[in-house]
């Protein structure tokens, strides 16, 4: 992979998320785990170009996200689909997805993080907010028992994109 600098980031975010799915990887060497997500955006906030991401508190992804400051994005081509799949049906507390998916980990020494091997892209954050969805800030409150009927509502984390790396033709 090499670095690049986000401003050439040139793809369609709502795409990459809704349709392709990315891979969230969270934590370092004292554990790690990975999840698929679809939802998130990209922007600038407090002058900073940001990625927002959401976690349930029940996955367990989540604890670990919340004792460390910074986490992956990995984006990829549509033959990963069922590697991702994967990485959104089984547990990580369990398994390793990683292993179970067929994806290969990356550890990357400076930032004490992973992401996958297999990306053609990959975002490293640095996490700067995080904020509790609120059920009594619906306006349009069909969203809360379409997307919460166990109310297991989601931590938004913001974070600060700190790397972009892109896959090189050879890899």
């Amino acid at each position: 992979m090499i670095r690049k600098n986000i401003n050439e980031y040139d793809k369609n975010i709502f795409e990459e998320l809704n349709d392709n799915w990315a891979l969230l990887t969270v934590g370092g060497k004292d554990g790690y785990n990975c999840m698929t997500v679809s939802w998130g955006a990209m922007g600038v906030l407090w002058n900073k170009k940001v990625g927002f991401i959401f976690v349930r508190p029940t996955r367990h992804s989540y604890k670990i996200i919340d004792s460390t400051d910074r986490f992956t994005l990995s984006f990829f081509d549509g033959e990963y689909k069922d590697a991702l799949k994967k990485c959104g049906s089984i547990s990580g507390k369990d398994k390793d997805k990683f292993k179970e998916s067929g994806l290969t980990p990356i550890y990357d020494v400076d930032f004490d993080l992973y992401y996958a091997k297999e990306a053609k892209y990959v975002m490293k954050f640095k996490k700067i907010y995080y904020q509790d969805i609120d059920p009594n800030n619906f306006v349009d409150t069909d969203l809360d028992g379409k997307n919460y009927p166990n109310k297991d509502y989601h931590r938004m984390y913001v974070g600060e994109i700190t790397q972009f790396l892109v896959k090189e033709e050879n890899e």
